[in-house]
């Protein structure tokens, strides 16, 4: 590993740790406790991953030719279910002060589900359930109703 790799790897890593220590300290205190830690956790796990073999060419690859199920993987998967599992509990405890705006990112919410179920249908039949939960997700959040 060169000098420049090791110098770059040594910084993610800080920056990782950083973020993994400000989230913990954030559960404790007022912030954003969970997506800092989550945040760090992404960034070690990134850094720490190699991706074998190398991705090559122009087409996004299939995660499970890449990397292994664990730990990069399945941190995903717990990540990507405690994120929504939060997203719908934050708005179905809302429902009755802006019912609205809840029901709209609950709406986006199972929209991204629905895009991720049916992926197989290419990155032009993802990227419409993409364009649809990112809009009903703005709309949710900007919404005073």
């Amino acid at each position: 590993m060169g000098m420049r790799a090791a110098t770059r790897r040594l910084v993610l890593e800080c920056v990782g740790w950083t973020l993994v220590v400000l989230g913990v300290a954030a559960l404790l205190l007022p912030g954003p406790g969970l997506l800092l830690l989550f945040a760090g956790l992404a960034v070690g796990v990134a850094v720490a991953m190699p991706i074998d073999p190398a991705v090559t060419g122009t087409d996004i690859p299939d995660a499970a030719s890449h990397l292994a199920f664990f730990p990069a993987r399945a941190l995903a998967v717990v990540g990507n279910v405690t994120g929504t599992v939060a997203a719908v509990a934050v708005a179905l405890t809302g429902l009755r002060r802006r019912p609205l705006g809840n029901c709209l990112i609950i709406g986006g919410v199972v929209a991204a589900a629905v895009g991720s179920a049916v992926a197989g249908l290419g990155a032009g039949g993802g990227a419409v359930f993409t364009i649809i939960a990112a809009s009903l997700l703005y709309a949710g959040f900007v919404s005073r109703r």
